[in-house]
């Protein structure tokens, strides 16, 4: 039984109608009954649709303003209260497995300890496989002539002074005739200047004759030498010629240097001239890289940073240190150069395309296994042993760098015992319900 209650009542406006505010009153018990009978009586009298409304409204409140007062009158039992001690908002277990010693080794799982780091940011560029300028050699036929003979194809591998080609020609052999004329002459010129002089000594020459005799010696010596210059640089062997008389129909064109033919440009009974390229050798053995760095990260590039470079389409990675930066941006490709030295002698060719990472900024951090990690969605989880037991522990891990994964943010220490090996295994053991923290 209630005395007293605040109840929402309707108030008449100037003209006599009911009006849209509420105010409240204070009033007994006993007069609600009137008011509620003076309030059907006047609809009967004037049935308008809003005064229904406006009833149902004024009970549903004195109804709402009752009912709290009934619940806190009752005595509260038996009710699970969730904000009590000892609850959080999210309620949560830990999550565990249990292994034995045989479960353990037949699942293959190892164990380890986090360890320190070094990870780098990473510029990502575009490049290819080079030698330096005196690293390539192109070939070219000393004399006009025909290609007698090829032995090799594109790709070959020769050694320095190996035969690549021959060239015959029949000037050649004009030109080593010539060099056994003047040969000839100048022996004879030396023995009729020998002859002068000792005329000369007994008085029964003239001066005149001796000078004579000496010019044309002089003249003759000149052109042997220079003949003989001409047929040795062209690659006439002048000693056995002049030895023996034995003359060349033709002239052997040797490899320069060790290394691989780049470009082949002759055949068999080819003409060609002196200025026509033959073949290139290219020495693998002064190899680098060259890479184009955009614009916006040359600033972040130095001499000494380690570089790491793939072939696309193979899996292997090779190591290399930046030697020199070039800080001046190609306008069309928009990027500048940078020269990189191997750390090793790989077995590469010159002109294959790469793609290559310069580590940039280093930091140490804490680091576990790539094969320590559980990743499910956005989360990442390493497993920390304990005995027999396998506990869960949620990680912010950072990009993977060769094979390890930095911590960001972790309560892993250098001394915590984590899964290095089999973590999938243990995953599917554990127990429990699973809420990840943040």
């Amino acid at each position: 039984m209630i005395d007293q209650s605040t109840i929402p009542l309707l108030s008449e406006n100037a003209h006599g109608e009911e009006g849209n505010s509420f105010f409240h009153r204070t009033i007994p018990h006993t007069q609600l009954q009137i008011i509620m009978k003076q309030t059907i009586i006047r609809t009967h009298r004037k049935p308008r649709t809003r005064h229904f409304s406006f009833i149902f409204i004024a009970l549903t409140g004195l109804s709402l303003s009752l009912f709290p007062a009934c619940q806190q009158s009752q005595p509260q039992t038996g009710a699970h209260d969730h904000t009590g001690v000892g609850h959080d908002d999210h309620h949560e277990e830990e999550v565990q497995a249990v292994l034995t010693a045989n479960q353990k080794a037949l699942a293959g799982i190892e164990t380890g300890y986090p360890e320190e780091r070094t990870f780098f940011g990473l510029v990502n560029a575009n490049g290819a496989i080079e030698v330096p300028p005196q690293s390539k050699y192109s070939v070219y036929s000393p004399v006009s002539g025909f290609v007698s003979s090829v032995g090799h194809y594109v790709g070959d591998g020769v050694r320095k002074g190996e035969l690549l080609t021959r060239i015959s020609h029949p000037d050649l052999i004009k030109k080593q005739g010539e060099l056994l004329e003047v040969l000839a002459a100048r022996k004879k010129w030396e023995k009729e200047l020998a002859r002068q002089d000792a005329l000369d000594k007994v008085g029964a020459t003239s001066g005149r004759s001796r000078e004579e005799a000496l010019a044309e010696q002089e003249m003759a010596l000149a052109r042997y030498k220079g003949l003989r210059s001409e047929l040795t640089l062209i690659g006439i062997d002048v000693e056995k010629l002049e030895s023996g008389g034995d003359l060349q129909t033709h002239i052997d064109i040797r490899s320069p240097a060790s290394g691989r033919i780049s470009q082949l440009s002759i055949n068999p009974g080819l003409f060609v001239h002196p200025d026509d390229l033959l073949i290139e050798v290219v020495d693998g053995s002064h190899l680098h890289l060259e890479l184009g760095v955009f614009g916006k990260d040359i600033a972040r590039i130095r001499q000494g940073q380690k570089v790491t470079f793939q072939i696309p389409g193979q899996s292997v990675t090779y190591e290399g240190e930046v030697q020199q930066v070039s800080r001046v941006v190609d306008p069309q490709a928009k990027t500048a150069r940078v020269h990189v030295h191997f750390d090793d002698s790989p077995d590469l060719s010159p002109g294959v395309y790469v793609q290559a990472q310069i580590q940039i900024d280093p930091t140490t951090r804490l680091s576990v296994p790539e094969s320590a990690v559980v990743k499910t969605g956005d989360h990442a989880v390493v497993f920390i042993q304990d005995g027999d037991h396998f506990s869960e522990l949620e990680i912010m891990a950072g990009p993977a760098l060769n094979g390890f994964i930095p911590l960001l943010d972790s309560v892993l220490t250098p001394k915590s015992k984590i899964v290095t090996k089999g973590a999938y295994y243990v995953s599917g053991s554990m127990e429990g319900p699973r809420e990840h923290n943040h």
